[in-house]
């Protein structure tokens, strides 16, 4: 199961981000295949935070604009929206306590949590999940993609 990062969505949605053209690659490719996307609520509800923050943007998008990006992944039949786990709380308090992290990794913590639960690979551009034991993570802007 591939699970994207907030920082993916984010760079797939702005055109004006260094990263936006691989992640767009990458994004449309993984769309146009079969495998199973999960989009956690953490991350979904984390990227809208982002695109409509003015503080991050001169324009940001307005919460209609950011909700139909998510609506239009969604229509996807292999993306589903998954919400927290019955033992996220546990998990994401185990991952803390294990590497050592603060109220800064918080957000990371909740999203690694839910990708060993869900028993999938996280996509991000984040080094910092490098400090979860046992989580499956990799860097899609790392390698060459075929357009």
């Amino acid at each position: 199961m591939i699970i994207p990062d907030v920082n993916l969505l984010v760079y797939v949605v702005n055109k004006n981000s260094a990263e936006h053209s691989q992640a767009f690659k990458w994004w449309k490719k993984v769309l146009n295949e079969e495998n199973p996307i999960a989009l956690l609520s953490t991350v979904g509800f984390g990227a809208v935070r982002i695109l409509t923050n003015p503080r991050i943007f001169n324009t940001p998008l307005t919460i209609e604009e950011a909700f139909s990006y998510l609506e239009h992944w969604l229509s996807f039949p292999q993306v589903s929206w998954i919400d927290s786990h019955s033992d996220h709380f546990q998990k994401t308090k185990q991952l803390l306590l294990l590497s050592g992290g603060t109220g800064k990794l918080l957000t990371d913590a909740q999203i690694a949590a839910m990708t060993l639960l869900y028993r999938g690979t996280l996509y991000t551009n984040d080094a910092d999940f490098s400090r979860f034991p046992g989580l499956s993570w990799k860097n899609p802007l790392n390698f060459k993609l075929n357009s």
